[in-house]
């Protein structure tokens, strides 16, 4: 079974095979919140492709393949997009965060 991952972009939901993510969860000590300090988290994700696939800044992301729309409290929102289309492994790799 090959993993994948949902995104959302424009509304529209599409499904990528998935190379690899990686997720660090932190607790961000400068930002306070009433009860405490914020808990945020970081996702980087691969995705193969051989041509260009449409991306953008604030598309939502969630690990695994879903139907339905995009949760903005929960899905990962990404913030930094890296093109890597050159090499052997062609790739985007999504900086995300929740």
């Amino acid at each position: 079974m090959t993993e994948k991952v949902t995104v959302w972009h424009n509304g529209k939901r599409q499904c990528f095979p998935l190379i690899s993510a990686r997720t660090v969860f932190s607790e961000d000590k400068n930002g306070i919140k009433q009860k405490g300090f914020f808990e945020s988290s970081v996702c980087t994700v691969r995705i193969p492709a051989k041509s260009e696939t449409e991306f953008s800044i604030g598309d939502f992301v969630r690990i695994g393949e879903h139907t339905g729309d995009a949760n903005r409290d929960t899905d990962f929102k990404v913030t930094k997009i890296f093109s890597n289309l050159r090499g052997t492994a062609p790739h985007y790799r999504l900086v995300c965060e929740v």
